[in-house]
């Protein structure tokens, strides 16, 4: 693929033309299969966030944190989740583990490349406060709700329908359910 057409790539670039987003490139070797002439090309030399590149523990000192995929779900969606601030999420087609229980305007602000800067508008407005207070109380939520131990049965019990489910398929009798006790 071009450049151009990568998300966090046209996400950068709208920092040129959207007042309160501030998104960059850094140089740290994954950046998407392009080559650094052709991000200089397409952001400009001023848009690496080289910089005034800002660590993302200092994200959690402003109003909102944008979630965006790259070539993968977004690492850092868990965290952002569990911080202070707002989450705009990006709309994307790539699925982590947890996205089905992310609700839109519950957990999180939905956007897209187009409505980006509504997004940043809603989230700038003062009027719309305890909305925000309520949606960062309910992404906490959801992320402290996602522990080892919830997360480790959740995906025994995924597998075993899943193992179920085609053992019906093929004519076998179905296995035994395990104890969901928690001293087997």
């Amino acid at each position: 693929g071009r450049c151009e057409e990568f998300e966090r790539v046209r996400l950068a670039s709208l920092s040129r033309e959207v007042d309160g987003l501030d998104a960059g490139m850094i140089r740290d070797g994954n950046n998407y299969f392009c080559d650094e002439p052709a991000l200089t090309r397409t952001l400009g030399a001023r848009w690496w966030a080289d910089e005034h590149h800002v660590s993302e523990r200092d994200w959690l000192k402003h109003r909102a944190v944008i979630d965006v995929d790259g070539v993968a779900n977004a690492w850092g969606r868990y965290w952002r989740l569990a911080s202070d601030s707002v989450v705009v999420s990006l709309e994307s087609s790539v699925r982590g583990f947890y996205s089905d229980r992310m609700v839109p305007w519950k957990h999180y602000v939905p956007a897209t490349l187009d409505t980006i800067e509504e997004a940043l508008r809603w989230v700038m407005d003062d009027a719309n406060e305890d909305a925000q207070v309520e949606m960062i109380a309910a992404a906490n939520e959801l992320a402290r709700s996602m522990t080892f131990e919830s997360e480790a049965l959740r995906t025994g019990d995924r597998l075993n329908t899943l193992y179920c489910e085609g053992a019906k398929r093929r004519g076998e009798k179905k296995p035994p359910q395990r104890d969901r006790g928690r001293d087997t």
